[in-house]
């Protein structure tokens, strides 16, 4: 069951093609001109011009990194949707496997093709940055960075798994699927740094798991080049990192990168429990 949704997904091009859109447009956007915003912002900030492209580079990488997740998981777990809109659901109902094993395929294939495509992602991130002049990130940073990925990917697959299971019809799910490609850009802080928006969108944000996804991976993988800009001047650095969603703040209180990934762990089994949930009772 696995290997045939993965193969479904994988065969089908404009399915990965939209999975991925959300990532080509943000893409799009900063080499249009939220790039040079971003390089600006970065410039007054330290008084510096020497590695600034390397950090706005880094940075929205990070963040694109942090919401592959969830349209992969999403374009997967549409499988799900068309599988039961088509009454294929049903087919599967008359051989051995159980209604659990169907149903923990759907939520494998979702987690293996996300990882896949967000360490794809990764790797084409780095050269990108290695023939643009910048460094490729440091070797002892590489294992964190992997494991708070795979903790992240676990994170979003788990809350697109339960969104899709309350979606009957493909028409409703390609609704879904807009308005989600359409806000995780925000929610992530990506399309505008969460810095530079009011408090109460801040707080709003800051009730998202996605958030603190996006804070995780860019701690690691900025860290060097924030160093290199901002060398000298900490109280800069400090404030950039608040301005730019590195640092997340509730309160006069610091959310560490250790407390982050307690919440997408939390969020991740908070979110598996109510599939679980729901499916025995759509299973009844």
């Amino acid at each position: 069951m696995i290997s045939r949704n993965l193969k479904i997904y994988f065969r089908d091009r404009t399915a990965v093609l939209m999975s991925l859109l959300t990532v080509l447009i943000i893409i799009g956007l900063y080499a249009i001109f939220l790039g040079n915003n971003m390089e600006e912002m970065f410039k007054q900030a330290s008084g510096k011009t020497t590695g600034v492209e390397e950090l706005v580079n880094t940075w929205v990488i990070a963040g694109i990194l942090s919401i592959t997740p969830v349209t992969v998981s999403l374009a997967v777990f549409s499988l799900k949707v068309h599988d039961e809109e088509e009454s294929i659901a049903r087919s599967f109902a008359i051989t051995p496997a159980s209604r659990w094993r169907i149903v923990v395929s759907y939520i494998v294939s979702g987690l293996v093709a996300s990882f896949v495509l967000s360490l794809i992602t990764l790797f084409v991130g780095e050269m990108y940055i290695w023939l643009t002049g910048g460094a490729i990130l440091p070797l002892e940073s590489w294992l964190g960075l992997i494991s708070t990925m795979l903790i992240n990917v676990i994170c979003c697959s788990s809350i697109m798994f339960f969104i899709t299971s309350m979606v009957k019809k493909a028409s409703a799910f390609s609704s879904v699927s807009t308005i989600v490609g359409t806000v995780i850009g925000f929610i992530a802080g990506i399309y505008l740094p969460i810095g530079s928006l009011p408090d109460t969108v801040q707080t709003i944000m800051k009730c998202f798991p996605f958030t603190y996804g996006a804070s995780a991976i860019r701690e690691i993988m900025t860290k060097a080049p924030l160093q290199q800009v901002f060398a000298g001047n900490s109280n800069a650095m400090n404030a950039t990192k608040e301005m730019i969603g590195i640092t997340i703040y509730w309160g006069d209180k610091t959310v560490t990168t250790g407390l982050s990934l307690l919440i997408l762990i939390a969020f991740a089994v908070v979110f598996g429990v109510l599939s679980v949930l729901l499916m025995k009772r759509q299973t009844k």
